[in-house]
């Protein structure tokens, strides 16, 4: 017998953002990752997974201060889309804090678990990953920090500003695939930004497993002026590793170049620059075409070729061997270069 409408009842519930990001959350298994490494006792309520994932949903619905969980499952009708939930109250800030102290020291394999997860599920390129430092300062009086190994240190430093305050460091790499972060650590505000590159991208292609799914050889590592040390280079050459920064010019540095041009290396203008870079035209005397100032996260008003990368050979590669050079030795798409700064205008 067909059911007339007006006998049925409809309860009406407004679940807002959750409607998408629940159905992400599931497929990319985020619950049972938790749950892996952070097993909980089996009379425990509710498990680890379950309140990441809630916590999680609530950070991306609701991105204020982390407090009043069980308001904001009301809200969300979080007992309606979690059948273990069979009362707001159990969603409390103390069951949120024992799972963020737990998670803490495995946060940096289920964090590379999830991005692999994703690029699988979700196509994720990962081919250009963009590094950069960022100092987090604070402002106020601070007690002596306990030490506590692997926690970072609020630390007194000097900001991009100039200012020295107390600080966080924070180190990030982010897809070229619509600037998807893919991988942040929090360091000691005393943290050198050229020295903590090398070993963030290890921990990243560690925990997120690259080489299953991509070649590192396949990959771009972008960064700004601080990235490209000779012991930064040479660590990215032995992982076959490419790699696009600028560069000071030394006099070695021009000789190399010298040498890769007379043995038939070729060049190519990228069409990007600093903002800083555009007041400063390329001089017509320069051998090496479109060369300019180059730092990454700064887009020109208007276009201007300013990135020089060297293919397939990096610049910091010596010549000389036989067969060639190092050329014969190397893959054919190793895509090693460096950007020209403000000062390879004048003669090489």
């Amino acid at each position: 017998m067909a059911t007339q409408l007006h006998e049925v009842e409809f309860e009406t519930r407004t679940i807002g953002p959750l409607v998408l990001t629940t159905p992400v959350l599931r497929r990319l298994g985020f619950r049972e990752m938790v749950n892996c490494h952070c097993p909980i006792a089996e009379q425990a309520e509710l498990d680890h997974g379950l309140v990441a994932e809630l916590v999680t949903q609530s950070r991306l619905s609701d991105p204020t201060a982390l407090y009043d969980l069980p308001g904001w499952a009301e809200r969300f009708a979080i007992a309606a889309l979690y059948p273990e939930i069979e009362r707001t109250g159990q969603v409390n800030d103390d069951r949120a804090g024992r799972m963020l102290d737990t998670l803490y020291e495995q946060r940096a394999v289920i964090w590379g678990d999830l991005v692999a997860t994703a690029a699988r599920h979700y196509g994720l390129d990962l081919h250009r990953l963009h590094a950069d430092t960022m100092a987090m300062t604070f402002a106020g009086l601070f007690a002596d920090q306990a030490a506590d190994a692997g926690v970072p240190r609020l630390e007194p430093g000097y900001n991009p500003a100039g200012e020295w305050l107390q600080q966080l460091k924070l180190f990030a790499l982010a897809a070229g695939d619509g600037g998807l972060p893919v991988w942040f650590d929090v360091l000691p505000g005393g943290t050198g930004d050229s020295t903590t590159y090398a070993p963030q991208f290890a921990a990243f292609s560690d925990h997120a497993q690259l080489a299953r799914f991509l070649p590192l050889e396949d990959i771009i590592l972008i960064g700004d002026r601080k990235m490209p040390t000779a012991e930064n280079q040479l660590t990215w050459l032995r992982l076959n590793l490419g790699y696009i920064g600028p560069i000071t010019l030394q006099d070695h540095h021009r000789q190399t170049l010298r040498d890769l041009l007379e043995a038939g290396q070729t060049w190519q203008a990228l069409p990007y620059v600093a903002t800083r870079g555009g007041r400063q035209a390329s001089s017509t005397a320069d051998p090496l075409p479109g060369a300019g100032a180059h730092r990454h996260g700064h887009r020109s008003p208007r276009p201007h070729p300013g990135l020089v990368g060297a293919a397939p050979l990096c610049a910091f590669e010596r010549l000389g061997e036989p067969g060639g050079g190092p050329t014969s030795k190397r893959h054919a798409d190793h895509r090693g270069g460096t950007a020209a700064p403000s000062g390879l205008g004048q003669q090489i």
